[in-house]
């Protein structure tokens, strides 16, 4: 795939066939999908390709999200937090 090597972003097409193949793949009936969708666009297309019943909004503080991740005060924590905090 040459757009990541390119310094471009994936078209959201791409991204949403890979999405969907390793889901059939994987012969699984639920996912989390981590940082997917960004934008309602890229959500919409998702919906309209895949089929989704269902979503998760995260609404919580810092501090109840720090109390309640097994996560917290892990390497793996800091990254998800900068995720997290960057929707927002």
């Amino acid at each position: 795939m040459r757009h990541p090597l390119q310094g471009k972003i994936v078209p959201m097409e791409i991204t949403i066939n890979l999405l969907k193949n390793a889901m059939v793949q994987s012969g699984g009936h639920r996912f989390l999908i981590d940082g997917f969708p960004r934008q309602m666009d890229q959500a919409l297309k998702f919906e309209e390709t895949v089929g989704s019943q269902a979503g998760a909004t995260l609404d919580a503080t810092g501090a109840v999200l720090n109390s309640h991740c097994p996560l917290a005060g892990s390497e793996h924590w800091a990254g998800l937090r900068v995720r997290v905090c960057a929707l927002f």
